[in-house]
């Protein structure tokens, strides 16, 4: 994985919906990723993301990273980024894909984990990111204030 570093973290529920399982679909995902809809939306996202971010370099927390779209995104505008997500698989496809880009090293931070059992370690973000949607973990909701009060 180069200069990307991976963290898996212990979880205690995991998505269960196939159709919330994006490492089940990396694949399709991938496609939809290069086509001219999904470059679209990418855009789009990304534009607004780095307009309400400071020039500084900030602290994102990107949830549910996935092949690391955004993540690669906002690294190489300059800011520090946790990448959260449950699939191995779909991680190992965004540090193949930041492992190839200089200007993210040093930047990126890969961690294994679901957004319902986020481990409190992460610290402190600028800004938390969430452009893909969620579905709903077995048995638990995933309405969370972050970070956890004391």
């Amino acid at each position: 994985m180069s200069h990307m570093q991976l963290q898996r973290c212990s979880v205690g529920s995991r998505m269960t919906s196939p159709t919330t399982d994006f490492g089940a679909v990396g694949g399709s995902y991938a496609h939809y990723n290069t086509s001219g809809r999904g470059r679209l939306r990418h855009d789009l996202v990304a534009r607004r993301l780095l307009a309400d971010l400071p020039r500084t370099p900030a602290g994102v927390l990107d949830l549910g990273c996935g092949d690391g779209e955004m993540t690669l995104r906002l690294a190489s505008a300059g800011h520090r980024v946790t990448g959260v997500d449950p699939s191995a698989g779909m991680l190992a496809s965004a540090a193949e894909r930041l492992g190839t880009r200089a200007e993210t090293a040093g930047r990126v931070r890969l961690l294994q984990a679901d957004i319902a059992t986020l481990p409190t370690h992460l610290g402190v973000f600028d800004a938390v990111c969430c452009s893909r949607p969620f579905g709903r973990p077995s048995g638990r909701s995933t309405r969370r204030s972050w970070p956890p009060a004391e």
